[in-house]
């Protein structure tokens, strides 16, 4: 990993690998930006999907896979990386579209948790289906190895994000065990 001072150390090799890095991470944030892939989703299933109840969806299935059975708002904000105020108002919204239900706790009943509804399940079912074929219509022609590659890599790459965006790809010591000064 590198620290936010050791760009002088990284080789020529690796800073033209970065470079390729950062502009492919800006294409797909433009994309995002243009809410391409929500834009064909709408258009696929021929009508209006508001996203941010999809991402509050996302966000509990990704709590719920992760093997805690009880989310809750402020749950749903950190896996979104987002402040609690928002990820409030989020909530909010995809339980009045139906798609997420509050339920009361069954350990502290002055708490309520988060679920998706069968609405919201097959919501997201739809919207999961959609993204694996869009993903798959753009490595149609990859050889199985590189698609497996791009996923293992990938998930690599966001695996720091996922878990301390702050802190992502940062350490304190720039060389790592094994390098050369």
């Amino acid at each position: 990993m590198l620290t936010a001072y050791s760009w002088d150390i990284v080789s020529k090799a690796r800073q033209e690998a970065l470079s390729a890095i950062d502009r492919g991470m800006v294409r797909i944030r433009r994309s995002q930006g243009r809410r391409t892939v929500g834009r064909q989703l709408q258009k696929e299933l021929g009508r209006r999907l508001n996203l941010s109840h999809i991402f509050v969806a996302d966000a509990l299935a990704e709590i719920a896979e992760s093997g805690d059975p009880q989310a809750n708002v402020g749950q749903v904000g950190e896996t979104l990386g987002i402040d609690p105020s928002r990820a409030s108002r989020m909530t909010a919204g995809a339980i009045r579209a139906g798609l997420v239900k509050r339920i009361a706790s069954q350990q502290d009943g002055r708490r309520s948790e988060l679920q998706l509804t069968g609405q919201g399940r097959r919501a997201l079912a739809t919207v999961r289906r959609f993204r694996m074929k869009f993903f798959a219509r753009l490595t149609a022609e990859w050889p199985d190895r590189d698609c497996a590659d791009f996923a293992r890599l990938l998930t690599r790459f966001t695996e720091p994000m996922a878990h301390d965006p702050s802190r992502a790809g940062f350490r304190k010591n720039p060389r790592s065990k094994g390098e050369k000064s």
